[in-house]
């Protein structure tokens, strides 16, 4: 009870890694803690796994921890990395824009999938007449369960049609940026110069930081960016 509050003038710095950082260890999240030193003149934040804290090596092994100001370097020198790919990634979306085949690959998928969309509309419509026809006997109850089934029958291939035809447009190389959601999110932050707690919350999943101090950094969207550079080897691109 002595201590608490004996270095509040130091003030409150926000955690901008707050609910991120896992010890790649044993799977805790791990606690920004307050390091004060040189006579209660300076502080500095460590990231530590409150699993070893509480039962040493018999909780974990991850006794190192990590100092806040070198997890933003490394942090930000991976997200780098992947802003810097956006250049590429652009140059890619081009080649993709102007070629004729991927465009009417792509139209064609389009129109059959509205095709089939609306022919289950259709037949919802049928099935609710066929079955006010069959409560008014001007169906008899053999032909209503023939037909019935043929619907059904009918709307369940459409929607294994529909489910193929969504995964090859989806499947396909992207045309424009703003449909991929990696160069969407990653090119908001291209300019910025510095970790930011909403950079961190839109473009990483996790960072694990290991007993010797190694940081992993999970970041968002990676399917959707080896979808950009995939295209380059799309043989509708040679």
């Amino acid at each position: 009870q002595s201590r608490l509050g004996k270095y509040d003038y130091f003030g409150k710095s926000e955690n901008i890694f707050k609910g991120l950082v896992v010890c790649g260890s044993c799977g805790y999240k791990m606690t920004r803690y307050k390091e004060v030193y040189n006579k209660g003149k300076n502080i500095s934040y460590l990231f530590i796994c409150p699993h070893y804290a509480i039962h040493l090596e018999y909780g974990c092994n991850n006794s190192g921890g990590l100092h806040e100001e070198k997890l933003k370097d490394i942090v930000y020198d991976v997200l780098r990395c992947q802003m810097d790919l956006l250049v590429k990634a652009e140059a890619v979306i081009n080649r993709v824009s102007k070629s004729a085949g991927l465009r009417e690959k792509r139209s064609e998928l389009a129109n059959r999938i509205a095709e089939a969309q609306t022919r289950q509309k259709k037949i919802t419509s049928l099935r609710m007449s066929l079955f006010e026809n069959y409560v008014q006997s001007i169906v008899t109850k053999a032909d209503y369960e023939y037909m019935i089934q043929n619907y059904d029958n009918e709307y369940a291939q459409l929607t294994a049609t529909l489910s193929a035809l969504n995964d090859e447009i989806n499947s396909m190389p992207e045309y424009n940026a703003s449909n991929n959601k990696w160069y969407a999110a990653f090119s908001k932050f291209r300019d910025k110069k510095e970790l930011t707690r909403l950079m961190l919350l839109e473009l990483v999943e996790k960072i694990y930081i290991n007993s010797n101090k190694e940081v992993r950094v999970i970041t968002r969207y990676q399917d959707e960016m080896k979808r950009i550079f995939e295209t380059a080897n799309h043989k509708e691109m040679m």
